[in-house]
């Protein structure tokens, strides 16, 4: 399987990097997930969290997950994107996607609640959001 997009901006990396700093996630997490919103014409808010790759696509809200935009696959890491792609962070390759959210449906109550990390990103820097 190929990466649809590539990292663009290092900025895209260095939220990585500091959601992996915060430590927020539990020691079975694989996946990013990213979502990104435009706030205005110069900032785009992204809720980053780091989760188990089946448990999100079993137990995801269907409301901000329901379509999957593309998705990175780097070194160790998968990158899941939603929302509003932004083409000076991301770039979208040639590639036909998988449909890598797919699951057989079970009976298992989980409680799910990810802890999503909020950040503004205003050209090539970035400032975490507090709450």
């Amino acid at each position: 399987m190929e990466s649809t997009h590539s990292i663009k901006s290092t900025v895209i990396e260095d939220i990585i990097n500091d959601v992996q700093s915060k430590g927020l996630f539990d020691n079975t997490a694989n996946t990013f997930v990213m979502y990104f919103e435009k706030t205005d014409k110069s900032e785009i808010q992204v809720s980053v969290c780091k989760t188990e790759f089946d448990i999100f696509r079993k137990e995801k809200s269907k409301r901000y997950f329901k379509n999957l935009k593309g998705y990175i696959i780097e070194k160790d890491k998968l990158i899941l994107l939603y929302g509003l792609i932004d083409d000076n962070l991301l770039t979208i390759k040639n590639i036909k996607s998988n449909n890598i959210m797919n699951h057989k449906k079970d009976d298992d109550l989980i409680i799910y609640e990810p802890n999503f990390n909020e950040y503004i990103i205003n050209g090539n820097t970035f400032h975490s959001v507090q709450h």
